[in-house]
């Protein structure tokens, strides 16, 4: 978000919505299409903001552990959180 306007990104399908909460609350105009140089602009901040943090991407899904059949870990993404 940034002032009144608001990304949705779905990096698997590379789809954004754009909302002005200030005149949209319920988000119901997608503005994506009609505002494309402010869409890019958040899609920019966002993918720097997400590469900044170290944030894991749908598109790694392909390395998450998957689920065994004792229930085993899922996806890497709570062994930070494990103590040692």
């Amino acid at each position: 978000r940034q002032g009144d306007y608001k990304l949705i990104y779905f990096p698997v399908s590379k789809r954004s919505l754009l909302f002005d909460v200030s005149r949209d609350p319920g988000e119901k105009i997608n503005l994506a299409d009609e505002d494309p140089a402010r869409r890019a602009a958040l899609e920019k901040d966002l993918a720097e903001y997400l590469a900044s943090v170290g944030a894991e991407r749908p598109e790694q899904a392909g390395k998450w552990k998957t689920i065994g059949q004792e229930g085993e870990v899922r996806t890497k993404f709570f062994k930070r959180y494990d103590a040692d």
